[in-house]
């Protein structure tokens, strides 16, 4: 399934691309995504994650387009020549749109969360929290029972 078209990226970016450009930057936003490409906003992801995923296809698009040999390249740490020497703000940064890398980044599943160590909870650490797991408590005290022998 593709989140985005030529057209669209043309409309929201002004730059005009083509259907070979636009498949992979969604090939590449996968790849960054991790997220299965036959996902539909009815079943697999929220709209809005689906919305977050089809701009970083669009901003993908957009800025592939101005760019030399984007799969011929290779890494570099850094990079000094003339006493002038540069580092990446981002690991990603030579693959990777930064307006897509901000899409990407609000995705709901790449957002930080708290793991019931917070106000409210019976936990006031990890380690309290994984003690009580082991002991079969963390889930409010329900009782366990082995795989083979349960109810």
């Amino acid at each position: 399934m593709a989140w985005t078209t030529a057209a669209e990226v043309t409309e929201k970016t002004g730059v005009a691309v083509t259907d070979a450009t636009v498949a992979l930057a969604h090939s590449v936003i996968e790849v960054f995504a991790d997220v299965d490409p036959d996902a539909t906003t009815d079943t697999d992801i929220t709209a809005r994650d689906a919305y977050r995923l089809k701009m970083a296809v669009v901003f993908q698009a957009a800025w592939q387009a101005a760019q030399t040999d984007l799969l011929a390249r290779t890494d570099a740490a850094s990079v000094s020549q003339d006493g002038a020497s540069f580092t990446y703000a981002n690991p990603d940064a030579t693959q990777l749109a930064p307006l897509a890398k901000r899409s990407l980044d609000r995705l709901s599943w790449n957002k930080s969360r708290m793991v019931g160590t917070g106000a409210g909870s019976r936990f006031g650490s990890l380690t309290e929290w994984e003690q009580a797991y082991l002991r079969d408590e963390a889930d409010g005290g329900a009782p366990w029972y082995p795989v083979s022998g349960g109810i």
